[in-house]
């Protein structure tokens, strides 16, 4: 049987479904993971909504956002481009 994996940073599961590990979403923070060096960042929201609506999205409640990129700040080139996975946690209806 195939194990699921979380979509974030890739940890193995114990069931065959994909999921966002405790370490990468938290429902009441936004979270920032990065691609290159795998640090986690637990965002303030008015930095975390900043960053958003430079990208193009527009989020009022940031809580439970997680942001997943190429480069964080401190291992991307002068002249890169933020490549971002934005996941949100949901609960109930």
């Amino acid at each position: 049987m195939d194990l699921g994996h979380c979509v974030v940073c890739g940890k193995q599961g114990k069931t065959p479904d994909n999921f966002i590990c405790s370490d990468c979403g938290d429902p009441l923070e936004t979270t920032l993971f990065c691609r290159n060096c795998h640090k986690r960042l637990t965002l303030n929201p008015g930095t975390a909504r900043a960053f958003l609506a430079e990208n193009g999205y527009d989020f009022e409640d940031v809580r439970g956002v997680i942001l997943k990129v190429d480069h964080c700040g401190d291992c991307m080139a002068d002249d890169s481009v933020v490549d971002m996975d934005v996941y949100r946690l949901r609960f109930g209806r």
